[in-house]
């Protein structure tokens, strides 16, 4: 018979040694990929759950930062004793506490025995002297972190502190009818009598623009000077008391200051990176809407650039001096003056020019990049900046 040479079947057993083999490896394999599915699964919810916790965070943290912002256009009552009156913006007139607000325009009248203590968000103080009436006429703020303050001593003394973190940019005036104490940090003395119209200021620490209408002078620490009038005085030295009087007002006003907090650093952080488009929305320091933004505050410097052409083309001869922050050579109202004014930063113009009849104006609008006119009697421009 003939044979055939067939290889021999493996037995069973090896064969289905071999299928379970086969059938755990298949298992193995799809067990794999599901538990790799629900991992990446598992990933994606959580990290779409974190994103939305983030946005939210953030969401939270701008509100709050909005909210803080209006902060910076007041100034709060810290201290009062003896006879103080809070005189609103629209004449009303009550009693001040620890817990009044002051805000553009209003004022503060202290009586023979009284004396008043004020505090703004940054830290910045003013003491208010007894016999004084101090008016609150700009607190302004940029979210770049610029802030520009203007008041008015129009009778009596105030001592200001200037807060360590007021900005490098920012600025502080204070005025009198004749004289005006600029400064960007520093603490110092301002005083003015209405009966002989002489300001004085008394430089505690760092460096004091002092100026009027026709002439401009510094002092340094230590150093005192005044004005009558518009004529500047001569410089003096403080005195030992004087020294140590004003040395322990500073120190005072110096434990009013708080360093912001982490919270607080980051939603200004926030605030200022969102800023382009919160000015789309209108949402802006110190008010929503269209009035707020930066281009409606530089029209409102144009308008009112136009209104003081209008009032010096009134008089029969521009005047020789203009004092910039009360305009008091213009003959105007005290209510319309103070509109004018507001459109402006620092609550005044920076310069009156008169040459062989010409005369000119400049002056700065209160937008975040500080857009600075010159005007003429011909023409309105923009001064490029540097």
């Amino acid at each position: 018979m003939p044979t055939t040479n067939r290889p021999a079947k493996p037995p069973d057993d090896l064969q289905s040694a071999f299928a379970q083999i086969k059938k755990k490896q298949d298992r193995a394999k799809r067990g794999g990929k599901k538990r790799g599915g629900d991992f990446k699964m598992v990933a994606q919810y959580w990290l779409k759950n974190l994103l939305i916790l983030v946005v939210l965070v953030a969401l939270v943290m701008l509100v709050d930062g909005i909210r803080r912002e209006g902060k910076e256009f007041s100034a709060s009552v810290s201290a009062v004793q003896g006879d103080v009156k809070l005189i609103a913006a629209d004449g009303s007139a009550g009693v001040v506490t620890t817990q009044s607000v002051l805000k553009d325009g209003d004022a503060i009248e202290t009586g023979p025995n009284g004396a008043c203590t004020l505090v703004m968000h940054d830290g910045s103080a003013v003491q208010v002297e007894a016999g004084s009436r101090f008016v609150v006429r700009v607190l302004d703020f940029a979210r770049n972190g610029t802030r520009d303050r203007s008041f008015l001593l129009e009778r009596g003394a105030v001592t200001s502190r200037v807060g360590h973190l007021f900005g490098a940019e920012s600025t502080e005036a204070v005025c009198t009818p004749g004289a005006v104490a600029a400064v960007r940090g520093t603490a110092f003395r301002v005083s003015y009598d209405p009966d002989t119209k002489s300001s004085a200021v008394q430089t505690v620490e760092g460096t004091v623009a002092w100026s009027t209408p026709t002439a401009t002078d510094q002092a340094a620490a230590g150093q005192a000077n005044s004005a009558r009038g518009y004529q500047v005085g001569g410089k003096g030295v403080l005195d030992a008391d004087a020294k140590t009087r004003l040395g322990q007002t500073k120190t005072a006003l110096d434990a009013l200051q708080a360093p912001p907090s982490g919270l607080q650093d980051a939603e200004w952080q926030l605030t200022s990176l969102a800023d382009p488009v919160l000015q789309l929305l209108g949402i802006c320091p110190g008010g929503w809407g269209y009035n707020s933004i930066d281009f409606a505050r530089r029209s409102a410097a144009q308008e009112a650039l136009r209104t003081l052409r209008a009032h010096v083309a009134e008089l029969h001869e521009p005047p020789e001096v203009l004092c910039p922050w009360t305009l008091a050579e213009l003959n105007l109202e005290g209510k319309e003056a103070k509109r004018t004014l507001t459109a402006f930063r620092g609550f005044r113009l920076d310069s009156w020019k008169k040459t062989n009849g010409a005369w000119e104006i400049t002056a700065t609008a209160r937008d975040r990049r500080r857009t600075q006119y010159r005007l003429t009697e011909g023409e309105l421009e923009k001064i490029a900046q540097p």
